[in-house]
């Protein structure tokens, strides 16, 4: 039976890595943010050409600093996670361009074909409910086509299963679960944003909170891939001491199941 992903177990396993690794998210908060000023160091103009090759590097860096490894000078795993990234990439927006396809060409037949379909075509691409179904449709392409395979990128960094079937097999019967932590992470992200708004913060002060809150979410889909690869977590010291006090309460109770034997052995004789 396929293991359920607990949402609550994401969030928690995330906020004790940022507190155990303090420093190294910091790394990757500021890592993060000179990559936001480049386009303005190098001209506004320039953006799109340098935030997928530097989005895709500081994945890599961030992944290889998380799983601890050594790859940054590995151009084989480097070329790899590249190739991989990119196939993610393109999956996703091919099936984007399908999909978007398909639905206008039903939009169109529905608006020929029907007395009324231009009314009916007019409320599915205006209406609030409209708007949400094409919204939460977007939303579950995004996770089927690029937030799943996109396992696949971090398994080559971390050494695990490299195949892309491999990430809807390992994650069956969770989509929905990824979903939702995907859905959470993305209203924290609003939140933080908005009361920053709210208190009419710097623009660079807010930038930097949501820089923050964007890294931690990062740490979140690392969690996530952790609970489908079987990658184990290291326990808090909290865990820890729960664990040894029930192994002692266990240990007891084995003793005075042992006492209890001997002294019923002892009455038999």
């Amino acid at each position: 039976m396929q293991d359920k992903l607990s949402i609550k177990k994401v969030y928690k396993n995330a906020g004790v890595y940022v507190a155990r690794h303090f420093p190294a998210f910091l790394f990757l908060v500021g890592l993060y943010f000179i990559g936001n000023l480049l386009p303005m160091w190098i001209g506004i103009n320039s953006y799109k050409i340098i935030a997928i090759p530097y989005f895709f590097l500081f994945l890599y860096i961030a992944a290889g600093c998380y799983y601890k490894e050594k790859i940054l000078l590995d151009k084989k795993i480097f070329a790899s996670a590249g190739l991989r990234f990119l196939t993610v990439a393109l999956v996703f927006l091919a099936a984007m361009l399908i999909c978007s396809f398909a639905i206008n060409l039903i939009l169109d037949f529905v608006r020929t074909s029907f007395m009324g379909g231009e009314a009916v075509v007019y409320l599915a691409l205006h209406s609030a409910s409209g708007l949400i179904v094409k919204y939460l449709f977007g939303f579950m392409l995004f996770i089927v086509f690029f937030i799943i395979p996109a396992f696949a990128f971090i398994s080559e960094i971390s050494g695990k299963s490299r195949s892309f079937l491999t990430t809807y097999v390992k994650t069956k019967g969770n989509v929905f679960r990824i979903a939702l932590v995907c859905a959470i992470d993305y209203i924290l992200l609003m939140l933080v944003i908005g009361i920053c708004v709210l208190l009419k913060l710097n623009a660079f002060v807010v930038e930097i909170f949501r820089v923050f809150v964007l890294i931690f979410i990062m740490i979140t889909y690392f969690k996530m891939y952790d609970f489908f690869y079987k990658v184990p977590q290291k326990k808090t010291q909290q865990d820890e001491i729960k664990t040894d006090k029930l192994q002692t309460e266990e240990n007891v109770q084995i003793a005075e199941d042992e006492n209890i034997a001997d002294e019923n052995d002892n009455e038999v004789v």
